[in-house]
């Protein structure tokens, strides 16, 4: 090679170096932008100056990839990430490294308000990570399952509007207008329990003014979530199907009702509905009525080839002993909401609802949402309070003993320490 040459391939060496040197002081002036730190600081005022004034991008990333509505999801700072989003922020945006999105961070960070903040401006589900790991899966590995539940609960509106819209061929929607919203928040409920399904339609008189059209759109919604070919969302469509199972007995009982036509009933349907759903067992009072009720449910499911569908039959199928393990309800809505490694709550006995705050003030073994749930349940917990408060009285002189015991050995165990030394 000549020495002209060599001059030349050399002066692109340094040109080349000089490059990357200019690109990576770029890239690091970039990269450690201020506007990072003032969002994990969560200073509103300034990070509004940094777009509103300087007029910084909305889409900047630091150096993983990370864009400021990630960072904002991370430290769950729900404020910021409303603020991020209106200004057009994207929540499947930025380039992390490893593939995280808004949604792994929200979830990982156990902040189900920013999940939902996110879910709302369009944030995807279905996008997973370098471990091929969904924001959900994410957050049930580091135990958030607050997130799990908004998350895999969570329906967009138009997914129940898009049936208030007439379609070609129809004379008419499948849905009313005003079907929509109540309907939307029942399918958006994170409980399937039927007592907790049939207090919606007892707070909204129109959706059972109207329980067939929501009974046909209920169908209609997990057949789409199931046939959908882009995106199969089988907890969904299995969500949407155990509503619609209640429902579609809720509307045959009450056709058989009204034909009744029985003046000397007074207490509404629906009341009379959850008490046939919590009637139970003489010797416990187990709900046996309910237990096959839902199981039965399950097997009506229209996709048997859904691996959810065939996980619930196995654990219904070892579980054969009524009252020992978790109940149908709760295994069905651990399905949606993600099984838990241990239980640190208590759900109510009529409805099913978790962190059940009230007991029976008497025996203290039953657990209740509120004074209502008590009312409906205690036809069925009466016969059985006064065993149950023999057994709590039992077990708390017990625990009562044995700690007595620890005590008085703990005071011989410091009594002979002192005599040794």
């Amino acid at each position: 090679m000549g020495e002209k040459e060599q001059n030349k391939s050399s002066v692109d060496d340094e040109k080349e170096i000089d490059d990357k040197k200019e690109l990576d002081d770029k890239k690091k002036l970039v990269h450690d932008h201020p506007v990072f730190k003032t969002i994990d600081n969560g200073d509103l005022e300034r990070i509004q100056n940094y777009f509103e004034i300087e007029g910084l991008s909305i889409e900047l990333e630091d150096q993983h990839g990370m864009t400021p509505l990630m960072h904002a999801s991370w430290k769950g700072n729900g404020e910021v990430a409303n603020y991020l989003i209106k200004q057009g922020a994207d929540p499947n945006g930025g380039n992390h490294e490893h593939n995280y999105t808004c949604l792994h961070f929200a979830g990982l960070a156990g902040k189900p308000e920013v999940c939902k903040i996110l879910l709302e401006a369009g944030a995807k589900t279905y996008h997973t990570n370098s471990v091929s790991r969904t924001a959900a899966a994410m957050a049930a590995f580091v135990g958030n399952h607050n997130c799990v539940s908004v998350i895999n609960n969570f329906v967009p509106k138009e997914d129940v509007t898009y049936f208030t819209r007439k379609q070609p061929f129809e004379e008419k929607p499948k849905l009313s207008a005003e079907l929509a919203k109540p309907l939307h928040d029942l399918v958006m409920f994170m409980n399937t329990h039927p007592v907790r399904i049939a207090l919606k339609f007892k707070e909204c008189p129109p959706l059972l003014d109207n329980i067939t059209q929501v009974r046909k759109v209920l169908e209609m919604m997990s057949d789409r979530e199931f046939k959908n070919r882009s995106d199969v969302n089988e907890v969904m469509s299995l969500k949407f199907h155990i509503i619609h199972y209640i429902v579609k007995d809720i509307e045959k009982q009450l056709e058989k009702d009204q034909q009744k036509q029985d003046a000397s009933v007074k207490s509404p349907f629906i009341d009379r509905w959850i008490k046939w759903q919590l009637v139970g067992r003489e010797d416990d009072g187990y709900p046996v009525y309910q237990e096959n009720f839902l199981r039965q449910g399950i097997k009506e499911f229209p996709f048997p080839e859904s691996q959810l569908f065939k996980m619930l039959v196995t654990n219904f199928s070892q579980c054969t002993n009524y009252g020992e393990g978790q109940t149908a309800a709760e295994y069905i809505n651990g399905a949606f909401n993600g099984q838990k490694g241990f239980k640190d709550h208590e759900n109510c006995d009529t409805c099913g609802e978790e962190g059940a705050a009230k007991k029976c003030s008497s025996c203290k073994s039953a657990d209740y949402c509120d004074q209502a749930c008590q009312k409906y349940h205690w036809f069925v917990h009466k016969k059985h309070c006064t065993k149950l408060k023999k057994k709590h009285d039992e077990t708390e002189k017990r625990i009562a003993s044995q700690k007595e015991k620890e005590a008085i050995e703990q005071d011989k165990k410091v009594e002979n320490r002192s005599k040794d030394a």
